[in-house]
Parts: C-alpha cells; structure tokens; sequence
C-alpha cells in the first residue's frame, strides 16, 4: 500500500438542505425536544451546542429545524424512550401514533 500525499478541500454549504430537492425549503419545522441525559453523546454530536439547553434534571432541551417527512420521524423515534417531542402538537402525535403501531407487532 501506497500513501499519497494528496489533499482535497470541500466547500460545505451552509443549508444543507436546500442542496438538490428544493421541495424541503417549504416543510421545514421547528422541533422542542426533549432528551435524557443518557444521550448526552449524541445531543453533543448531532446538534449545534447553542441549539442545547442543560436542564436541572440533567436531560437537554434541543430547538432544532428539519424537513417535514418520514425521515424526521425515524431520527425522533431513533432515540427510543429517551427523547420526547414538546412542539410540535401535531408531530408528536404522529410520533405516539407510529410508536403505538410498532408496539402491536410485540403483542
């Protein structure tokens, strides 16, 4: 094996998601979640740390903006029992509604 003194450099954009499919521009929402401190790891790698709250408790609330789609839901549903959705109303019924049908499949 050969290593290569070659480097590259990327510019990485700011938006990422209006890269592409334009479509998620309109869909974007604003999520308030709430998640156990157990996840620390994650919180810390997967959201901007002035977007994290440290409460008393030691959970974190998180204030972060996604597209609107299937996909939100898995990446909520990801973290299991350690997460919670406190805004949207409307997204974390969807999440109840999904968790509630998975639920069935163990029953």
């Amino acid at each position: 094996m050969n290593l290569l003194n070659e480097t590259f450099e990327r510019e990485i954009p700011i938006d990422i998601w209006g890269e592409g499919d334009k479509s998620y521009k309109n869909k974007m929402v604003t999520l308030i979640l709430k998640i156990d401190e157990r996840m620390a790891y994650r919180v810390y790698d997967e959201f901007h740390e002035e977007n994290i709250v440290k409460n008393p408790d030691g959970s974190f609330n998180v204030i972060t903006n996604f597209p609107e789609d299937d996909w939100i839901y898995g990446y909520v549903m990801s973290y299991g029992e350690y997460a919670e959705v406190i805004e949207p109303k409307d997204i974390r019924e969807i999440i109840k509604i999904k968790f509630q049908e998975g639920l069935k499949k163990y029953l």
